[in-house]
């Protein structure tokens, strides 16, 4: 965990992942992204996307949290995750999403 103040200075975060999910936090060094490699990863690739479907849409920077929400919307609707065939959104409703009105 980082110490960005939001979680790791936040009791009631720590007692959930320590007590609740009896996860070890382990704190990462302040600009140390390299020690938390695996979230930083998915981190760029989301940024990565985005920033792509941003310029290919001619759009400024001020769509990004619309950009960001259709990116998620894609991902979880259209792509399976590595251990299945299907997709996050097929798994919880049992059907393929619509992508007419997207």
């Amino acid at each position: 965990m980082d110490q960005g103040g939001e979680l790791y200075r936040s009791k009631a975060i720590r007692d959930l992942f320590e007590k609740e999910f009896g996860y070890e936090i382990r704190v990462t060094g302040t600009g140390a992204h390299h020690q938390n490699g695996l979230v930083e990863c998915a981190n760029q690739t989301i940024d990565k996307a985005i920033r792509a479907m941003l310029i290919g849409a001619g759009l400024p920077v001020k769509f990004w949290p619309y950009a960001f929400r259709h990116f998620l919307r894609i991902k979880n609707s259209a792509l399976p995750r590595q251990d299945s065939t299907e997709s996050a959104h097929q798994k919880l409703h049992g059907e393929k999403d619509n992508f007419g009105l997207l």
